[in-house]
């Protein structure tokens, strides 16, 4: 599991993160099962938070948002990877940055979903450059499609693609 220190150092120096010896030999499912917790905690309170204390939306409705959730984070990482497995980086490399991200994503994006967003983006970006080797602006400009899926999913999803998906319950 990941400790409460590492997604502090995620989220304020996520370099000093990336850097840490012991991500050099993380497996994919080793860095799966260590993020699996805080995904269930995630869920788990904000369940709970969204349907008891403010009932402001059905446990349907609530499925149908992490069904998104979960559909637009694929999306995210294979535009990443793709881009950067062009240029013939590692796409496993890839998906420690993206996950670690993940994890900045739940915890602030609990709390507000814009700045959760923001904030897994610049996790991801400097695991990419720590994790990849490669120039800050390389890693900006892989940066630029899982942004605009964000916008489009933010403009069009969060409204409609809920809407479209809780009804089908």
């Amino acid at each position: 599991m990941i400790s409460i220190i590492e997604i502090a150092e995620i989220m304020v120096v996520p370099s000093r993160f990336f850097q840490n010896p012991k991500r050099k030999n993380e497996g994919p499912f080793t860095i799966l099962f260590r993020i699996l917790p805080s995904i269930l905690l995630f869920i788990v309170v904000n369940t709970y938070v969204m349907t008891v204390i403010f009932s402001s939306t059905t446990f349907h409705e609530l499925i149908a948002d992490y069904v998104v959730i979960t559909f637009v984070s694929i999306v995210i990482f294979w535009s990443l990877a793709i881009q950067l497995r062009v240029f013939g980086l590692s796409i496993f490399r890839t998906y420690q940055a993206f996950m670690y991200g993940f994890v900045s994503f739940l915890m602030v994006g609990g709390l507000s979903g814009a700045i959760g967003m923001l904030w897994a983006l610049f996790s991801t970006y400097w695991g990419l450059v720590v994790l990849h080797g490669i120039k800050k602006s390389n890693a900006l400009s892989s940066m630029i499609i899982p942004a605009l899926i964000i916008l489009l999913w933010q403009l069009f999803l969060s409204e409609n693609g809920l809407a479209i998906l809780a009804s089908l319950y």
